[in-house]
């Protein structure tokens, strides 16, 4: 999460240097068959899946209703205390409005290599330049139910399932995609596990002498601390333990 290759590949695409960088899960997905090619392990599948880890709706329109629960979200990410593991979600997933001008990207580093048949990591292409009319069209049957959430799956039924790429990489390539962009995992048919790390990075916004700053700054202390890694000057800053200048 320090590492300045990574990091330069998010300020690139973002278009600003002064950003903080994700804290959330490293995956491990089991594979699905034995030595001898059996599908033995049927339970250990992902399922098919599409989601967006954002509100559509809050995001792209400007009815008063997602006016207000935007606002709402954001007072709710600023009273993030960390005792929890999903605050870190809860403040990868609430990034505002089309209006703020952001670029929010999100990122998969895989952890070794990931052939087709070991499933893993999907996205409709493209998709950025049509989820406002997506939410638009849906606001009425879909958004009631997800108003105050921020992970929202993809219905099974959706045509969306028909167009998702599959993006196969090898060991120690990150893939970065535009949030909005829906995305997801196909189920592994194979004798080999994924192994792959979430990160993403967002505008370093966040004032250090807040409540939320300090929660959230000695939660990282105290993580960094237990596992013995030493931060270098640029990851002090990607951690929101020290300012940019």
């Amino acid at each position: 999460r320090q590492n300045p290759n990574i990091y330069k590949i998010f300020w690139t695409l973002m278009g600003r240097t002064h950003l903080m960088v994700s804290h959330d899960r490293l995956g491990m997905f089991r594979p699905t068959r034995d030595q001898e090619g059996h599908e033995t392990y049927k339970n250990f599948s992902t399922s098919y899946s599409l989601h967006w880890d954002l509100n559509p709706w809050r995001h792209t329109l400007k009815d008063d209703v997602f006016v207000k629960g935007t606002r709402d979200a954001q007072k709710s990410v600023d009273d993030l205390t960390y005792s929890l593991p999903g605050d870190f979600f809860a403040e990868n997933n609430e990034i505002g409005t089309e209006e703020d001008g952001h670029v929010n990207t999100q990122g998969l580093l895989n952890l070794a290599d990931n052939l087709e048949e070991d499933g893993g990591f999907h996205l409709v292409v493209g998709f950025h330049k049509h989820l406002q009319k997506w939410a638009e069209s849906t606001k009425r049957l879909l958004s009631p139910h997800f108003m105050d959430k921020n992970f929202i799956p993809v219905h099974g039924h959706d045509r969306l399932y028909k167009q998702p790429q599959r993006v196969t990489m090898r060991a120690g390539s990150l893939v970065v995609w535009d949030q909005r962009v829906a995305h997801g995992s196909k189920p592994n048919r194979s004798q080999r596990p994924r192994y792959a790390q979430f990160i993403k990075m967002f505008p370093a916004n966040l004032k250090l002498a807040s409540p939320r700053a300090m929660h959230r700054g000695q939660l990282i202390r105290d993580k960094v601390d237990a596992a013995g890694v030493k931060l270098t000057s640029l990851g002090r800053k990607l951690f929101a333990l020290e300012e940019w200048k």
